[in-house]
């Protein structure tokens, strides 16, 4: 294979360690990676394992799709791509010219792709909706509308989302007044989905937990703001997953 100007990485942030090799190994010089995680700080994860001469952009997939069997994706509703450029060696032009490359690209094969001024704080929205609804789903064993039907689990959700809001305010992320309900909004309307948390569990993979919750808890609790629902449901998950990783080693 020659070697390839765009690299797009759709892997879980769980194996992002492994990744320098083969991403070094396949890239151009100069090359454009985009990473398709979840979670916050991945790129910074990525790029201590890669060259100085690669860009790393970010991209959050607003999409509801799951893979049923090997090559098989099930796609159940949305499917936007927001990009930002995290870092290069790119100056401030230079970045702007590859994110919009990077959104011609995914517009031309009929996707929506808006470009993000701020990468991080686009994360921080992205958590609004991933800290309750991935994490509940594993917890629980349920999906969206199961979690939207009952008065109990609705409030618990609503909690959290304003503890991450609260967290990315502190971060110096202050998201739009309101973005919290639309999300709420937005799922009470969607079709039923099992998010990919649910997923993982179930086919005993890793939990994306440093990336959707250890990460998010520090950074808030560093800028001086405890998130105590969002780690209280961390670490019930964190037992979930190491109970679900010994028992795939045996």
């Amino acid at each position: 294979m020659p070697p390839c100007d765009w690299l797009l990485v759709g892997t879980k942030s769980t194996g992002n360690a492994a990744l320098g090799p083969i991403i070094s190994q396949a890239a151009a010089p100069d090359a454009k990676v985009l990473l398709l995680q979840n979670g916050l700080a991945v790129e910074d994860q990525l790029r201590s394992v890669l060259p100085d001469s690669l860009h790393i952009l970010g991209g959050l997939c607003f999409v509801c799709v799951n893979r049923v069997a090997p090559g098989v994706v099930a796609h159940e509703a949305f499917g936007a791509v927001s990009i930002g450029y995290h870092s290069g060696p790119a100056g401030d032009e230079a970045s702007r010219m590859a994110i919009e490359a990077c959104a011609a690209l995914f517009k031309t094969a009929g996707i929506d792709a808006p470009v993000m001024a701020n990468l991080q704080q686009a994360r921080w929205q992205k958590l609004v909706w991933n800290v309750p609804y991935n994490g509940l789903s594993a917890l629980l064993h349920t999906s969206t509308s199961q979690l939207m039907t009952d008065p109990d689990s609705q409030a618990l959700i609503q909690a959290l989302m304003d503890e991450v809001v609260q967290g990315a305010q502190a971060c110096g992320h202050a998201l739009p007044p309101g973005f919290a309900q639309h999300l709420f909004t937005v799922t009470q309307s969607m079709p039923d989905y099992r998010p990919s948390m649910y997923h993982d569990l179930v086919e005993k993979r890793p939990l994306e937990l440093e990336a959707i919750y250890a990460r998010p808890l520090a950074a808030a609790l560093a800028a001086g703001f405890d998130m105590p629902r969002v780690r209280a449901l961390y670490q019930a998950l964190a037992f979930i997953d190491r109970a679900n990783r010994s028992a795939n080693e045996e």
